[in-house]
């Protein structure tokens, strides 16, 4: 069990009023569950499908929805940077496109 506090700032030029602690690597601000169990249950979600995720999930005793791994996983993918494209096309790719050997030329 960890025991975290939440502080209230007295400051009334202070735009936020609570301060609440954030033990880094491990739980984060507002989080439900710590970060190693969060990459179990995605993991788990992209090998099987969200509710059988839940429901093995559930067994083992972690409270958790099939909408809540949904969420979970579009939390993650939205954290994810976006993959950059390419400009050059290569010629295996445009012989495998016409339909031609690659050892025939165009």
């Amino acid at each position: 069990m960890v025991n975290t506090y939440e502080y209230q700032c007295d400051n009334p030029a202070c735009d936020v009023t609570t301060f609440a602690e954030n033990i880094n690597g491990f739980l984060n601000y507002y989080s439900r569950m710590t970060d190693r169990c969060a990459d179990f249950i995605c993991t788990l979600a992209m090998e099987t499908s969200c509710e059988d995720c839940a429901r093995i999930c559930r067994a083992m005793n972690l409270r958790t929805s099939g909408d809540s791994v949904i969420r979970l996983l579009v939390k993650r993918y939205s954290m994810q940077p976006e993959a950059e494209c390419g400009s050059i096309i290569g010629w295996m790719t445009l012989c495998l496109r016409r339909g031609t050997p690659m050892g025939e030329s165009l």
